[in-house]
């Protein structure tokens, strides 16, 4: 069971609640000169011409105003907490400029995306997060580009793991 804060339990519990969440995303390759953050809620102004948005929050940064969230309108699903359900999920952005595909056909290697959910209001507080999830699958269209992520998939897994050695395996040994 995931365990949230107070005030998050009040607004989700809430008919009408004025709390916002924001979803925070660290998206990391080794091809790329600076990691991707991404914010999903326009909590500040970033600058006026041309009009930006971001969100300032020291999770796995030093110092926030240096690099922060920038705003990008998104759909996402993120990964259940459950035992049984898989932990992928994805972000839906509008495409809008062809340096975004450009980008995402540029990487043959998965990335890393990382993302935590924060209240708006205070953002340093981390409701949420999940760590080392791998970019898995693109989808470009027109209108829109859908990026999955995953945790590693289990066929990755060495199985059996380790040495199969008398003291882990005994009945293989009699």
């Amino acid at each position: 069971m995931r365990r949230y804060s107070f005030p998050a339990r009040q607004a989700h519990r809430g008919e009408f609640s004025d709390e916002e969440f924001a979803v925070l995303f660290i998206i990391e390759h080794p091809d790329m000169d600076k990691t991707i953050r991404l914010s999903s809620h326009p909590t500040h102004d970033l600058s006026f011409d041309p009009p930006m948005w971001a969100t300032y929050s020291t999770w796995r940064t030093a110092n926030p105003t240096v690099d922060p969230f920038v705003y990008l309108p998104m759909e996402t699903n993120l990964p259940s907490d459950q035992e049984d359900a898989p932990a992928s999920g994805n972000i839906i952005v509008v495409n809008s400029t062809p340096q975004i595909a450009k980008l995402l056909r540029s990487v043959i290697d998965q990335a890393t995306l990382h993302f935590a959910m924060v209240r708006a209001a205070s953002p340093d507080l981390i409701e949420m997060q999940m760590s080392d999830l791998l970019v898995i699958d693109h989808d470009i269209t027109a209108g829109e580009v859908t990026i999955e992520f995953s945790r590693e998939p289990t066929e990755f897994e060495m199985d059996p793991e380790g040495v199969m050695t008398k003291e882990r395996f005994p009945g293989m040994h009699r």
